[in-house]
């Protein structure tokens, strides 16, 4: 079973779901400059629909005629961080998937646990509930289908706001059902020849056959026939498996000290980055997620303009993710920090570091060899001594933090030596 999710003018919808000012207003999303008479309407919000604005037309003539429409330029961080967390929630149901610049959400199913325990409509049901009311997408369609080819086709019937689904061995009546404006890949060429003879179903393509389809349309016309049967031969569809990296930190007491708590997000930020070199891997984004006691989540996911792994970039960013989700409301219970794709380091930004950054990257890779002979705790840096507190259920003499800093001064001269 496989499933696709289609967000009708994703760009707006990211920039409502993220700026809360937009939500009531009816906008519209451009990539170009607005005063240029070549610009045009490349999203619209729901308000802007709702007045007949539609994708493709000229934004200064959607302004002119409607004075209270605003257009906003499109945000690429913003759709970089719904894209992420779109990602985050789908991997709760496979880890088979795929999001693309566009916001479709394609999850492969077969053979996961979730298929056994729910129906296809409760799973469908549940990741629109969830897509909505983490992100706050407004427009979700989602279509199931035991192809794929069939399954994105039922999310763009299903859109704005809808479900459809097709049960095995319906494959055939549903396929035949469908515009054959939906048919993915073809020419402009083609399509226009197919309006022109009149076709206007999947089914009268399947009627008339391959070897007419191949006179009238040579090589592309094999192709129109293999997708009116359902073979999308065209495409790979496999998903490589995405292996995200997290890390976690469960509180096992009420802690209600916002200094203590900021110490143990830098040991588990520490331990993000250790997990990070360990894999040879850079990031250029991180999401936090933050569970309370009553098994309450919420996360946020922040970008930076370069991949990294260094430490004090990855700590500053969860520092402030954790002040913009914290709220006193119950006790906090895990801290975790994700990675959904990291990034193979490439070594390319190392050419353009400074002395000291230099420095610091050779004492992080000797701190981390420590370690993965040692065990991660072998090495504590003094900010993170919050996390020795909590093992040992008592707090540190200032003699004994004291030493714990010379000695960890010691270690650091010995890697730089």
């Amino acid at each position: 079973m496989f499933f696709s999710i289609e967000h009708d003018h994703f760009s707006a919808q990211a920039l409502s779901a993220y700026d809360p000012t937009l939500r009531t207003r009816p906008f519209v999303v451009v990539q170009q400059n607005v005063d240029s008479h070549k610009c045009a309407v490349f999203a619209c919000s729901s308000r802007a629909k709702a007045l007949g604005i539609r994708r493709g037309q000229s934004v200064q003539q959607v302004l002119k005629r409607h004075r209270k429409v605003e257009a906003v330029p499109r945000d690429d961080d913003i759709e970089q961080t719904a894209k992420d967390e779109l990602a985050w929630i789908i991997e709760s149901f496979t880890p088979e998937h795929d999001v693309n610049d566009f916001g479709r959400c394609q999850l492969d199913l077969s053979g996961t646990p979730v298929l056994h325990r729910e129906s296809p409509e409760e799973i469908a049901d549940r990741l629109r509930h969830e897509i909505m009311h983490t992100i706050g997408m407004t427009d979700v369609a989602v279509g199931a289908a035991s192809t794929w080819l069939i399954a994105n086709m039922l999310a763009k019937v299903a859109r704005p706001s809808g479900v459809r689904i097709c049960e095995p061995g319906e494959e055939a009546d549903v396929l035949a059902s469908f515009s054959a404006d939906l048919l993915p890949g073809l020419s402009p060429g083609v399509r226009e020849r197919i309006r022109q003879y009149g076709v206007k179903h999947v089914g009268q393509i399947q009627r008339l056959g391959k070897d007419a389809l191949v006179v009238r349309l040579g090589g592309e016309g094999e192709r129109l026939y293999s997708l009116a049967i359902g073979l999308d031969t065209g495409r790979n569809r496999k998903i490589q498996k995405k292996r995200a990296i997290e890390v976690e930190f469960t509180l096992d007491r009420d802690v209600n000290d916002e200094r203590q708590l900021i110490q143990h997000v830098k040991y588990t930020a520490d331990k993000l980055c250790h997990a990070l070199r360990t894999e040879d891997v850079q990031t250029q984004h991180l999401t936090f997620v933050l569970t309370y006691t009553d098994n309450r989540s919420t996360q946020k996911t922040m970008r930076w303009p370069h991949p990294t792994v260094d430490v004090t970039t990855i700590t500053t960013n969860a520092i402030r993710l954790f002040r913009d989700l914290y709220q006193r409301r119950v006790a906090i219970k895990i801290l975790r920090l994700a990675v959904n794709r990291p990034r193979a380091d490439t070594g390319q930004f190392d050419l353009f570091e400074s002395t000291w950054e230099k420095k610091q990257r050779a004492v992080s890779r000797a701190v981390t060899d420590v370690r993965m002979r040692m065990g991660f705790d072998a090495v504590i840096p003094a900010s993170n001594v919050a996390r020795s507190e909590q093992v040992s259920g008592r707090e540190d003499t200032p003699t004994e933090q004291q030493a714990l800093i010379d000695h960890l001064d010691l270690l650091d001269e010995g890697h730089r030596r």
